[in-house]
């Protein structure tokens, strides 16, 4: 599948959302089917998965260790404390250089939101936060791109095009 053709095809009118890294990794391999934000959105439906740019080595070790101690990922150097998949082997967390930003990286549709204080959402989510439920998720090759904070629309060449949703 392209960024240009059969996953533009998927998500039309084209929405987008922008996901740092290396969240937006975990996403498309290591199973995390919780999106936590602060706010609720009554979107729904196929979006287009935007790695921004920006990842400071604070914030990639703050998520690596989040990720690492829960069980969910493997990080040379870090224990987990616990295992959410008894005899599953996590995926390897790649180094912050290897991940890739400033652009598309797959598909993934929003089907419900986990309210903050919901244990329902799993070991992604934090309870504090509302955890957008995502479903059909999908690696597309990396296309270059800006993106915006939230929901944003996106012509069929990926360019950015303005606010989708307020959320």
């Amino acid at each position: 599948m392209t960024p240009d053709g059969a996953a533009f095809a998927r998500v039309q009118p084209a929405r987008a959302l922008s996901v740092r890294q290396p969240w937006a990794w975990a996403i498309l391999f290591a199973g995390k089917r919780i999106e936590n934000r602060s706010r609720n959105t009554n979107v729904r439906g196929d979006f287009l998965l935007h790695a921004a740019k920006g990842c400071t080595a604070k914030e990639y070790a703050a998520a690596a260790r989040f990720m690492a101690l829960r069980g969910l990922v493997r990080v040379a150097g870090i224990t987990p404390k616990q295992t959410w998949l008894p005899g599953c082997d996590p995926p390897i967390l790649p180094p912050l250089e290897e991940l890739q930003r400033g652009g598309f990286v797959g598909v993934a549709s929003l089907v419900d939101v986990v309210r903050p204080g919901d244990l329902e959402g799993g070991p992604w989510h934090e309870p504090k936060f509302y955890g957008w439920r995502l479903d059909n998720v999908e690696a597309i090759p990396f296309r270059k791109a800006s993106g915006l904070l939230g929901f944003f629309s996106v012509n069929t060449a990926g360019e950015v095009t303005g606010r989708k949703d307020p959320a």
